[in-house]
């Protein structure tokens, strides 16, 4: 008897069908070890009666053997949404070229970070990161250098906290010095 890899909601099952003993156990967590996730099904014609109480096992320490536990050293995230499946949204009301950069008012549906480039080709002009609450806001981004007079490309994203990006929104202005 061979079971397929389970997730955590739906478990895995199967029919056994001969009489005998069948061990299964657990890949990921110890195997058929001693202190690993395992156990038996016996299979029989007789009925073996109610299922014996295997007491407090979860007051044995564990067996001392082998390494140590590892250790997670990573920070736990600043913010959890539990259940938050929906990217933030952002509309683009207005965009408008200004000395050396563009000048964008959006609407965010929530509060996230909001990053602003202007793109020439393959080339990254300026980046801008503002954090914003939901709705209208306003920003303007420069290009470091000076800049020829050209059209550019403005690519408008937004983050949440739970670090769920949207969909670009891309815009076409004039900038120049």
């Amino acid at each position: 008897m061979q079971l397929s890899p389970a997730s955590p909601t739906t478990g895995a099952s199967a029919v056994v069908g001969q009489i005998g003993t069948y061990s299964f156990f657990c890949s990921i967590h110890g195997r058929l070890t001693e202190g690993g996730m395992n156990g038996t099904i016996t299979v029989g014609a007789d009925d073996p009666g109610p299922p014996t109480d295997p007491g407090q096992a979860w007051l044995t320490p564990p067996p001392s053997s082998g390494p140590p536990p590892a250790v997670n050293t990573f920070d736990l995230p600043p913010v959890f949404e539990s259940g938050d499946t929906t990217p933030p949204a952002v509309t683009v009301m207005s965009v408008s070229g200004v000395r050396r950069g563009a000048r964008l008012r959006v609407r965010v549906s929530e509060a996230a970070t909001l990053t602003v480039r202007l793109e020439r080709g393959s080339k990254t002009l300026a980046t801008r990161r503002v954090r914003v609450k939901a709705g209208a806001k306003t920003v303007t981004v420069h290009a470091r250098s000076r800049v020829k007079t050209a059209r550019v490309r403005v690519r408008i994203t937004a983050k949440d906290a739970a670090q769920l990006e949207s969909t670009p929104r891309y815009e076409r202005v004039w900038i120049g010095d």
